[in-house]
């Protein structure tokens, strides 16, 4: 009977924890889709509460990864690496190597956009070498997949559009059997294949992976991506010389960018209107989206600059902090010397005064042998 009654407990619990993760997953998703995109302080909040909220360690993490995000779209990258950095923290606690990857994965994003190239490798390095403990499972497919889409990121940045394409086709193989958020997968792969064959100036076959993305985002709350594919669907009918079509893709993605906190979706977007109405000859739509891309990206460069700031100011102090410990050492030191000298001092005076001791007493047995005693 206390066998059956242990199990009913276990299966309860079992049913609780995965009606808790369940609710987690719900509040998670809607936060970071659509929740941020109209209120960015309200999603920031919910991130909080998730945290505080949140015994399982895992569920923690999440939520510090979900801030993360928040502040990394934001442009304060200082705030974004910092809750990415104590997840990696807090993620020790737990076996889940996914999500151990997934947060390495953020890491290696967020150093470089920083341009910080080295310790951005670090982070896809530690990823990959992690991931190879979940085997051949559907997990590592997802987790390897992501990192494929973060080297595409990394060789758009750097211009070579085909190795990207290569890394985004491999992306998309590891993932298209990976259900969970699989559309939006597909649609973030379908975008960066978009934007490379837009840059290659292969604009038949851009706008077949922009409508595909589309496609895979319909049904899921307006977020950040559809901008980035509204948007690209803008440049590439512009540079085709379809500016009645570019027009009205950009109008769908000013909805998105004038509503959003996302700073980078916000310069994309202001920054194609600018084009746009350059070719119309529009002044007056030029000097707005000028005015409002210039203000995002000072936002951007504020978020960078604060990142370097605190980072060299973290590395004053422990320039400072490593000098007091040496100059501690340094006293240590010079004591240790000054004793050794005091003592070497002291064992010769010592030596020359038992001598002279050894001697007076071999004299005074010498005079006392010779008065016969």
């Amino acid at each position: 009977m206390k066998k059956l009654f242990s199990l009913i407990i276990f299966f309860l619990f079992l049913i609780l924890h995965s009606q808790d993760r369940e609710k987690f997953d719900k509040i998670y998703v809607k936060t970071y889709l659509e929740t941020s995109q109209k209120d960015f302080n309200k999603a920031l909040k919910i991130a909080d509460s998730l945290f505080i909220n949140s015994a399982d360690p895992l569920l923690k993490t999440r939520s510090l990864m979900l801030s993360a995000s928040l502040y990394q779209q934001n442009g304060d990258y200082k705030k974004a690496v910092d809750f990415a950095l104590l997840a990696e923290k807090t993620i020790t606690e737990t076996d889940d190597i996914s999500w151990k990857v997934r947060v390495y994965g953020f890491l290696a994003s967020q150093y470089r956009i920083l341009k910080l190239y080295d310790l951005s490798k670090k982070y896809i390095d530690e990823a990959m070498t992690s991931s190879k403990k979940l085997g051949d499972s559907l997990a590592r497919k997802q987790v390897v997949g992501l990192m494929m889409q973060e080297k595409a990121y990394f060789e758009i940045q750097n211009k070579n559009f085909k190795k990207a394409v290569l890394h985004v086709k491999s992306s998309q193989e590891l993932l298209k059997n990976v259900k969970k958020n699989h559309d939006f997968f597909t649609a973030n792969n379908e975008q960066l294949l978009g934007l490379c064959f837009y840059h290659l100036k292969d604009y038949k076959t851009s706008l077949q992976h922009y409508n595909e993305a589309e496609r895979q985002l319909k049904n899921l709350p307006e977020s950040f991506l559809i901008g980035l594919v509204y948007n690209g669907i803008a440049n590439t009918y512009m540079d085709m010389g379809n500016f009645k079509d570019a027009e009205r893709e950009l109008q769908k993605a000013r909805v998105i960018a004038d509503k959003t906190q996302y700073l980078n979706l916000k310069t994309e977007i202001y920054d194609t209107a600018q084009r746009l109405y350059l070719a119309k000859m529009d002044v007056d739509k030029i000097q707005e989206y000028k005015f409002k891309h210039d203000r995002a990206q000072d936002q951007l460069d504020i978020g960078t600059s604060q990142f370097y700031n605190a980072s060299l100011k973290d590395a004053e102090t422990k320039s400072t902090v490593a000098n007091n410990n040496s100059s501690a050492k340094n006293l240590v030191i010079i004591f240790v010397i000054i004793l050794l000298a005091v003592f070497c001092i002291y064992f010769l005076y010592y030596k020359k005064a038992e001598k002279r001791t050894y001697v007076r007493l071999k004299r005074l047995l010498l005079n006392l042998t010779k008065d016969g005693l």
